[in-house]
This record gives structure tokens, sequence and C-alpha cells, in this order.
């Protein structure tokens, strides 16, 4: 093929799979509507025009990169974002938009075990070969990463993430145990705390910061023993030195959690 006429049509850009042309080929893209820069150099000469439609060539999915700390690392309910930048198949910045990335974040379900958790993010193309990637998930737990580009994986494609659970809601933390049935005077009594999120994430890690007091008949106060067992549970002990009521608050930022205060009779 000696000749391409694509003459008197409407043609605004020169797509990059131009470049493979033969440079001696006579290309007539005359009388057609192409912005700029495709008429500068088109006007200059066609080699000008081949030689400078190299980042407008399709993105090659294999050269594609994700950039961020945010690929692998989240927190339920706070926004995360990172970036693709598109490469073409030389491995060359893509100035243009228009690819097709989809990125899906695949999981199971903390509280239904075996049941797939699939999260999709939302890709922002700037236009220019670059894209913003945002999401703010509600489930936290480990996820599989996937980021494709009409169907396939771009480089590194799958990754290992981890969402976080959110801070610890007062309205969420359960109290639980049945260490306080029975209570007398100098019996260990104990109850544990589990700490979740707004969404009902629960925190599999310790270092949550607790208000408790306890107060007791004869104006006594007993300092609990607060054990953090590192996997989203404390256990709170102590020992009543006098019989009658005993009022224990426990808070979280000087929320109470649900089920405080909790009231205990102690026997002599």
């Amino acid at each position: 093929m000696r000749k391409v006429n694509l003459s008197y049509n409407r043609i605004e850009e020169i797509p990059g799979e131009f470049t493979f042309l033969n440079r001696a080929m006579d290309l007539d893209i005359s009388h057609n509507p192409l912005t700029s820069p495709f008429i500068q150099w088109y006007e200059n000469s066609i080699v000008t025009l081949l030689d400078n439609l190299g980042p407008f060539l399709k993105s090659y999915p294999t050269n594609c990169v994700a950039i961020g700390n945010a690929i692998t690392q989240g927190v339920a309910g706070q926004p995360s974002e990172f970036q693709i930048i598109s490469k073409d198949y030389e491995n060359r910045d893509r100035v243009n938009g228009g690819d097709e990335f989809q990125v899906l974040y695949r999981g199971f379900s903390p509280d239904k075990p075996g049941e797939e958790v699939v999260q999709k993010a939302i890709v922002k193309d700037h236009g220019n070969g670059k894209y913003s990637v945002f999401y703010n998930f509600r489930v936290s737990g480990k996820y599989d990463v996937e980021i494709t580009d009409c169907g396939q994986p771009i480089k590194g494609s799958p990754w290992k993430a981890y969402i976080a659970p959110g801070a610890a809601d007062p309205d969420r933390c359960h109290i639980k145990g049945d260490g306080l049935s029975n209570p007398k005077v100098g019996k260990q009594l104990s109850f544990e705390v589990v700490v979740h999120d707004r969404f009902n994430n629960r925190h599999n890690e310790g270092g949550q910061q607790f208000e408790i007091t306890i107060s007791g008949p004869h104006n006594s106060n007993p300092k609990p023993l607060i054990e953090d067992l590192r996997n989203g549970s404390y256990r709170f002990s102590f020992a009543p030195g006098w019989a009658g009521r005993y009022t224990i608050d426990i808070a979280v930022k000087g929320n109470p959690l649900q089920g405080s205060p909790i009231d205990l009779n102690v026997l002599g």
C-alpha cells in the first residue's frame, strides 16, 4: 500500500497506531478539523506527524503502572487515592485518555466465612495518560487487588492489600463474659470488651485506650487490671474489698460503651 487517503473527513485526532505506517507512504488527511498539535505536525510533514504520534498509541497493559501506598493499605470509612500511569507498547507515557482501567478489591466477609466480598474503586480519567483511583470501603480485611485494562492485568497486578478497621465506636463495642456473676468480697471479677468500628468491623490488634472508673461502698475506687489480648479484645478484672453496690463506668474518648455503666451488688 503506497497511499492512504483520509481527506475530507471529520478526523480531529490521529491514533498513535499510525506510527506503524511506512514513513514513505503518501498519507493524505487534508481538509479535516485536526486539533492541536496534530495540525501543526501534519503541516510540517507526514514524517513529523508520524514521529510524534508515539504517546498516542493505545495503552499496553503490562507496561502500565500503579503508584501509591493506598493500593495495598487503607482504613475502613476513610477516603483513599492512588494513581495509574498509562504506558504505550514502547513503555512511553501516554498523553491522552480513553483507557478502560478497572480496579477491583476481592476478599472474604469477616462475618460470613467463605462469602466473597468484591469492592469496586472509582477510576477518574484526567485525559493526559494519568488516572486517579478512589475508594472508601466499609468492610475491613485482606484483599486481592486486581487492576486491569481491557481485561488484561497491568504491571504488578494483582497485589495483596489490607483495609484496617476504623476508629473504635463505643456504640459498637461489646461487653461480654460471665465473670461478673455471683460477685463476692475478695472474689476476682472480670469481663471482656470487644472493640468494633462504626461499620461493625472487629479490631484485630491491640492498643485501644479506655477510661474506666469503679465506684464502690465506703468511697472505694478499685483499680482494675487491664489485659490487652492483642486481638481487639481486652480483659478487665478486679477484686472488691467491701460488700455493697459497685458501679463500673467504661468509655472511649469520653463516650460510654454500649452496656455501660455496669451495676453490681457484691455480697459479703
